[in-house]
């Protein structure tokens, strides 16, 4: 009750109910009780915008997490409670040292959510890591965290979640040319906040209240088979204006080409090019490749549900595609089964069809 009233922004009520709680933890002199009071109490000061509250808070967080763990969601909510208020004590100063101590911070999470193999947990503290990375300019870095933050999610059923990484990657690659300039700059920290979103969503953590922007699907623009090699096995075009789409061919392989190491490794997984993203899915000696404009998220599940239908479903693609020989090109009723393959698993904004011999 006193969570739903603070997000109510009715503090009268908050406060009448701390109080209650107060008497409740003097009545049965428990440590629950008490940490929940004092977790209750934390969370009320920390909206204060006297910074000496927001001192007391803190210190009644960092008590908790110096004590046995009691209940794993107190232990939880007061880590991320903690780090909310670093974060807001690191775009007022800069400092070095709060920037310090909230990465120990979230290193401890990241190990607290492992040990209660809380993937939901995990996954976020992931997504928390890649801001941290984001502030450092390291985005490589942080593009690879939220890929692995992305899988876990997935893996785990974690789908509403999952989507909201999606979303968070696909925020990162669309600001992506920003961030280069800060690197160039050399910008200080209390501005590189001004673009991140990393106090929302430790918010939207917070509340249990993940906001999800809902776009349509994708925009499908190509589809490339191709070889480890860097040989076209097989392309798709989607639209109409094939010439757009030809004179995507060499930046996509250039693109491709210079992340060939992390895709193979499975740690980076979508590129922006221009206007467009770019997801991709190595399995074996092949790279699957989705050109769409729009959110990636299903259009990430598209591609996927194509290469399955592949592999479970027609093992006479299977295997032409597999042959180490790539330049005899394909039987055209090969061709022909894998574009119905592409007819039920990508949306269709046309029926033009190129392919490379």
């Amino acid at each position: 009750l006193i969570t739903f009233y603070m997000e109510q922004n009715d503090k009268n009520l908050a406060e009448e109910y701390l109080a209650k709680l107060e008497k409740s933890k003097n009545r049965t002199n428990t440590q629950l009780v008490d940490q929940l009071y004092r977790l209750a109490k934390a969370q009320i000061l920390k909206l204060s915008t006297r910074t000496v509250k927001k001192a007391e808070a803190q210190l009644l967080l960092q008590d908790i997490l110096n004590e046995n763990v009691i209940d794993h969601e107190i232990t939880t909510t007061a880590m991320l409670n903690l780090c909310e208020c670093l974060l807001q004590e690191l775009k007022t100063t800069g400092s070095k040292e709060v920037f310090d101590e909230l990465e120990n911070l979230l290193n401890k999470l990241h190990s607290f959510a492992k040990k209660q193999h809380s993937f939901s947990l995990l996954a976020e503290t992931y997504v928390l890591k890649a801001n941290v990375e984001l502030l450092r300019l390291n985005m490589e870095k942080a593009r690879i965290l939220l890929t692995q933050a992305e899988q876990i999610a997935e893996e785990n059923g974690l789908q509403r979640l999952a989507q909201k990484i999606a979303q968070e990657h696909d925020h990162l690659l669309e600001k992506i040319g920003i961030w280069k300039q800060f690197n160039k700059k050399e910008e200080i920290i209390e501005d590189l906040l001004k673009l991140d979103t990393f106090e929302k969503f430790i918010s939207e953590v917070l509340r249990n209240n993940l906001q999800i922007a809902e776009k349509p699907n994708e925009t499908p623009v190509m589809l490339l088979i191709l070889h480890e090699s860097g040989i076209p096995v097989f392309t798709k075009q989607f639209q109409e204006n094939s010439r757009m789409n030809t004179d995507l061919i060499a930046p996509l392989l250039a693109a491709i080409n210079t992340f060939s190491h992390q895709i193979f490794d499975q740690k980076l997984d979508r590129i922006k090019i221009g206007r467009f993203t770019l997801v991709i899915i190595a399995q074996g000696n092949l790279l699957w490749c989705y050109l769409f404009e729009g959110p990636s998220y299903y259009a990430r599940r598209h591609l996927e549900n194509f290469v399955l239908s592949i592999y479970a479903e027609s093992r006479e693609i299977r295997n032409y595609l597999y042959s180490s020989d790539v330049s005899t090109g394909l039987d055209e009723s090969i061709i022909t089964l894998i574009h119905q393959k592409i007819d039920e698993n990508f949306p269709q904004e046309g029926n033009t069809r190129e392919f490379i011999d």
